[in-house]
């Protein structure tokens, strides 16, 4: 069974929520996009009820069925002053600085799914994770195809897109490494039990 991935689904960041809420007196637009394209928008309405507590409520459909849930917030003052909002979680009781809705079951605390990780997490080997950092930083930071080729993005500043294009060269890199392993693993299992035999005895 092929249990879903925290990537699959869609995050909602609780505090910048709350954040965008106080500028709206009703509910508002909360949408996501991956590489430019939209996956999904749904109505929040983000109600204060003093300096650190409040509800938030999301309404959507998701698969042909309506959402409307409810969550207490409560705020918490940071070491350097300001404050950071939390969701309480009714399917849990625990409090959730970010949302996920994974497999059309609506919006929970991450706890309330089981084995349910990163796809980093889930990669089935060392080589699987760095394509995997390769593509990130290729297709979503550079905005390129080939790794060999990946030109500067339009308005992005130079400082940043030499950071990027190390950290693209460092995973390729890697990609060489791990590939030189494997190669050598395979060519290991090729050889035949009289040439092994020949090795051990030279």
């Amino acid at each position: 069974m092929a249990w879903p991935v925290v990537d699959d689904g869609l995050r909602l960041d609780v505090h910048r929520v709350v954040l965008a809420g106080k500028g709206y007196r009703g509910p508002f637009r909360w949408s996501w996009s991956r590489d430019g394209e939209p996956v999904g928008w749904i109505s929040v309405t983000v109600a204060l009820e003093g300096a650190a507590s409040g509800a938030l409520a999301l309404t959507y459909r998701c698969n042909g069925v309506s959402f409307d849930q409810r969550f207490q917030l409560e705020a918490e003052q940071c070491h350097f002053g300001g404050q950071r909002w939390f969701a309480i979680c009714p399917a849990t009781g625990s409090r959730a600085a970010k949302l996920y809705s994974l497999g059309g079951a609506g919006f929970h605390a991450r706890n309330r799914y089981r084995r349910v990780a990163y796809r980093s997490q889930r990669a089935s080997s060392a080589i699987n994770r760095t394509l995997d950092r390769r593509n990130r930083i290729l297709f979503n930071k550079l905005k390129g195809h080939d790794p060999g080729w990946a030109p500067k993005p339009k308005w992005m500043r130079w400082k940043t897109y030499d950071h990027w294009k190390g950290q693209l060269n460092q995973a390729e890199d890697g990609m060489d490494a791990h590939l030189a392993v494997l190669i050598s693993r395979l060519g290991k299992l090729s050889r035949s039990p009289c040439d092994m035999a020949r090795m051990r005895t030279m």
